[in-house]
């Protein structure tokens, strides 16, 4: 389907204050968590399969409504959940009825791991295979919603062995490997400076309502008192976008960011 021109007048919802209110009160390690969470919806409202499937984004809608900093997640069946771990290895392989299990629903499902609140906190966005060392004993934990017919739940089941299998050879001690690294405030720095929440957002409307915009136009928005601001958006702010939306990046300030944190309690 063709994407529509968006112009600066179609984001007429984009406050800056409303980021600058949410962003007073983030401590470091809340910045991962927006950025996962800004990641998987936007690399899923640009699916095909999100607007074939009639789905909805509960952050979109806080979004233009100014909740900048929110994690709640819709009720409803025809929701699409920030929280579908399956977009961390391949953004175009979005399904519903075959996923691994978080840190956070093996909590829910179980009494021991639920009284370990730091591993909780620290780890619920990502499957707790990932947290596990398995070189040696190599399994996936997951969960099959039984309501999908039988056809469904093997088709999805097919196809998210492979990339799972190499998900996990990738990324078994990636977050193990880094923990004891040293945490820096510069990239969260460069995070308000430059706007890439605010830019994230962006991008999530036009994917909702399948649109593009000119880095001219998205750069009027987001820097309005630059002389500069086209140049300055592609070629200073474009480039540390595409680094920071990345599942390692964001892993990485996670840690070190909760780590420096609980330390500190």
């Amino acid at each position: 389907m063709e994407l529509k021109q968006a112009v600066v007048s179609d984001l007429v919802w984009f406050k800056h204050e409303n980021y600058q209110a949410a962003f007073k009160s983030m401590a470091p390690y809340e910045w991962a968590d927006i950025l996962s969470q800004r990641l998987t919806i936007r690399n899923a409202v640009n699916s095909e399969i999100f607007h074939e499937a009639g789905y909805r984004a509960p952050l979109y809608d806080s979004i233009v409504n100014g909740e900048i900093k929110t994690s709640e997640i819709g009720d409803s069946d025809n929701s699409f959940s920030y929280g579908d771990y399956t977009a961390f290895w391949d953004a175009e392989h979005v399904v519903q009825n075959v996923r691994p299990v978080s840190v956070a629903d093996a909590a829910w499902l179980s009494d021991e791991l639920a009284g370990r609140k730091s591993l909780v906190d620290d780890h619920d966005v990502y499957p707790i295979d990932f947290l596990m060392n398995q070189k040696y004993l190599p399994f996936a934990t997951l969960m099959i919603m039984l309501d999908a017919p039988d056809d469904v739940i093997l088709d999805e089941l097919k196809k998210f062995l492979p990339r799972y299998r190499a998900a996990m050879k990738s990324s078994n001690d990636t977050m193990v490997s880094n923990f004891n690294g040293k945490f820096s405030s510069v990239d969260i720095d460069k995070l308000k400076t430059y706007k890439i929440i605010e830019c994230l957002d962006i991008q999530i409307w036009l994917g909702v309502n399948r649109a593009k915009i000119t880095d001219a136009n998205i750069a009027s928005v987001l820097f309005p008192d630059r002389v500069d601001a086209q140049t300055y958006f592609s070629q200073t702010v474009k480039p540390f976008l595409k680094k920071v939306t990345d599942r390692e990046f964001i892993g990485q300030v996670s840690i070190k960011a909760r780590s420096v944190h609980n330390k500190g309690k």
